[in-house]
């Protein structure tokens, strides 16, 4: 998990907490190798349906912008 926050410049808490949640969830496997924890995703169609949601939710958000700047 250092190695995750440090790539993505977060406190390992956070990542700690993210990573619970979907554990919870069932979204990613843990497996646990000494002091290290490894986490994979449990499907990998969950890379695609991540992308299809940032890519909705962008849209979104540029819409609200558009309209911000139209009132």
């Amino acid at each position: 998990m250092g190695e995750l926050a440090e790539r993505l410049g977060l406190p390992q808490s956070n990542i700690s907490q993210h990573l619970g949640v979907l554990r919870d969830q069932r979204l990613v496997l843990s497996r646990r190798d000494g002091n290290t924890v490894h986490y994979s995703l449990r499907d990998r169609r969950l890379t695609q349906a991540f992308d299809l949601l940032r890519e909705v939710l962008r849209q979104v958000l540029k819409e609200g912008e558009l309209l911000a700047v139209a009132n």
